[in-house]
């Protein structure tokens, strides 16, 4: 995943974010947040570029990523039918 400011110049290269297929952004928290294709879900500090958290949702790959905002709480959606919230202060 890559960030770009309104030049087009690189500003953030963030490699842990591998193969994500759903990205929510979090405009009160700085934090992007990724869901892949392996089930983990990585949050980035855009403003620094900083690697904040990431967590193994242990059931696959996500079918969908919603938000709240003002909590920075992410629901993902699986196609096993289990919905989980995910915040990235959270240990496990």
């Amino acid at each position: 995943v890559y960030v770009y400011d309104q030049d087009g110049a690189e500003v953030h290269r963030m490699a842990k974010h591998l193969e994500p297929e759903h990205l929510s952004y979090l405009p009160f928290h700085f934090l992007l947040a990724s869901a892949g294709h392996a089930g983990w879900l990585k949050y980035n500090d855009v403003s620094t570029g900083q690697f904040v958290a990431e967590h193994n949702t242990k059931a696959g790959a996500p079918r969908s990523l919603a938000q709240n905002p003002q909590t920075a709480v992410l629901c993902l959606g699986h196609g096993n039918g289990v919905c989980s919230l995910w915040s990235p202060a959270q240990s496990k």
